[in-house]
């Protein structure tokens, strides 16, 4: 209401240009002193004068506050370039637009975030409605190359995958008075192993399956934990966790996942199966408290119920494969009896929209779960409501992210260790901007000598393992001259002025590492 950001204050031989806004906050005193000379001199509904009156005005608090603008920067009644690819580096372009179309005198791109398979497929095969540039984090396969029109790599933006988190502390009786101290506090740090993760994607805590009251009969779930930070897996690299409650174990069982495919989740995986200790888990091996996989996510066929090994090939999603639902009983609509929709996986954690939904839904703590009784139901669809939000100062939440959606968000981002470091003092690391850095450093070419690709089982110092570098991908003999051009100039710009970190339009995001 504000036009904070937008260009709606009249300026005297000039354009109109956005407002200053400020945030004012106005101390007051008790009832007695600020309700003086009104009927509520003495009561207890609180101070009801006006803030503005000059004797309490004059002891305000101002915070300007800086608004990127939000009048669109570009004039999109021209040519348009369109860009499609992975949601990585959507921020990125996003900040950069208002450059391209002004100082860089570009035409406006167009940034639509698809699949990396569809990126690729887009490239191949080529097409008015395809976009004439796509961003992936892995090369095509040499099949889909075509020696008369060849396809050729930029570096565009290194950021990285994180398991982002909000958990505000409730400590139990037994927590010490400095832990006692901190009630309501969010959570700073938590360190997570790649065995750790491998147990919240596969359903393999307790309350990860043990939809409401339709508690299933897996013998598998005996030894297994109620929730993460029910782990003593968790606990030992956490232990602050021992003397914390677990508010929701819901959410404390499982992560908030994109429903979408990319690099990204294939990155994931990579780094969870290139770990031994996490590998071995994953194949039926109990870890040492005796808990074990949920048997559909079984990497051996012969242990696995569908007699289908998980991970063969290596997925690209997260899927939710545990079969157990909830059926309620009956309930009335109108005049009938009718059984409401079973709830299962989907709808016990819900799929999100992407990397930056999820870190939206940790920050805000509400995933939106339609699993709650609706008292007055209008069809059978109609039966289950939406959850509300967790309640502030005892929020739980985890999800899959990004670091430049992460930092968007506030939200903490766990530090990891890397595949293969399985001893008891392991190194965690977190996704920094050392942490990228060095991540950056540890890629390496494998098939296409001018793209660099993860090594899921890297030994680099200080190197965050889910770094993720996205590369801008073309085939230049299937563009035009000024189609070329446009992009090229892009690409320019991407690459110099684009990887100069900051807030302002134009500037690279906080999240995002210059490339080095």
């Amino acid at each position: 209401g504000l036009g904070c950001g937008q260009k709606v204050q009249t300026v005297v031989g000039s354009d109109k240009k956005a407002p200053k806004c400020w945030i004012v906050v106005v101390p007051r005193d008790v009832e007695a002193t600020d309700n003086v000379g009104t009927p509520f001199e003495v009561s207890s509904d609180g101070v009801v004068t006006s803030p503005l009156s000059a004797a309490v005005w004059k002891n305000r608090i101002a915070f300007n506050i800086e608004v990127s603008p939000v009048d669109p920067p570009c004039s999109f009644a021209g040519v348009e370039r369109r860009v499609s690819g992975s949601e990585l580096s959507l921020p990125a372009v996003s900040s950069w637009q208002p450059a391209l179309c002004g100082a860089a005198a570009l035409p406006p791109f167009s940034y639509a975030p698809i699949p990396d398979s569809n990126a690729r497929q887009q490239l191949t095969s080529g097409g008015l409605s395809n976009s004439g540039l796509v961003t992936i984090s892995r090369p095509l396969s040499a099949e889909a190359l075509d020696p008369a029109s060849p396809v050729v790599y930029a570096p565009l933006t290194a950021s990285g995958v994180v398991i982002g988190f909000q958990y505000e502390r409730n400590p139990t009786t037994e927590a010490p008075k400095e832990e006692s101290t901190l009630t309501g506090i969010r959570v700073a740090q938590i360190n997570l192993t790649p065995r750790l993760v491998a147990k919240l994607l596969t359903q393999s805590y307790r309350s990860a399956v043990e939809i409401k009251t339709a508690v299933p009969s897996y013998t598998w779930l005996s030894k297994n934990a109620n929730t993460l930070i029910q782990d003593p897996d968790f606990v030992q690299f956490n232990p602050e966790f021992k003397y914390l409650y677990v508010n929701d174990v819901r959410l404390g069982a499982s992560l908030q996942l994109p429903q979408v495919s990319s690099d990204a989740t294939l990155q994931l995986w990579e780094w969870i199966l290139a770990d031994p200790e996490a590998a071995a888990w994953l194949g039926g091996q109990p870890d040492q408290n005796g808990m074990r996989v949920n048997p559909v996510y079984n990497t051996s066929s012969a242990l696995n119920p569908t007699g289908i090994a998980f991970a063969t090939p290596l997925p690209s999603s997260f899927p939710k494969a545990d079969p157990n639902c909830y059926i309620a009983e009956p309930i009335t609509v109108g005049n009938s009896k009718v059984t409401p929709p079973p709830l299962c996986s989907t709808d016990w954690v819900p799929y999100n929209r992407g990397f930056s939904d999820g870190a939206r839904i940790a920050r805000v703590a509400y995933d939106g779960a339609r699993i709650e009784a609706n008292p007055l139901p209008t069809s059978p669809a109609d039966a289950w409501k939406r959850l509300g939000p967790q309640v502030l100062g005892s929020r739980i939440m985890f999800s899959i992210t990004d670091t430049p959606s992460a930092s968007r968000y506030g939200v903490q981002m766990a530090r990891l260790s890397r595949a293969g470091d399985n001893g008891p003092s392991r190194t965690f690391i977190a996704p920094n901007a050392s942490g990228l850095s060095a991540g950056v450093e540890s890629l390496a070419a494998k098939d296409e000598p001018t793209f660099l690709e993860p090594k899921p089982s890297s030994n680099a110092p200080g190197a965050y393992p889910l770094t993720s570098l996205v590369y801008a991908a073309v085939k230049p003999l299937a563009l035009s001259a000024s189609e070329r051009s446009d992009y090229a100039g892009f690409l320019d710009y991407a690459a110099t002025g684009g990887q100069v970190p900051g807030p302002d339009p134009g500037q690279l995001p906080f999240g995002y590492v210059p490339l080095p």
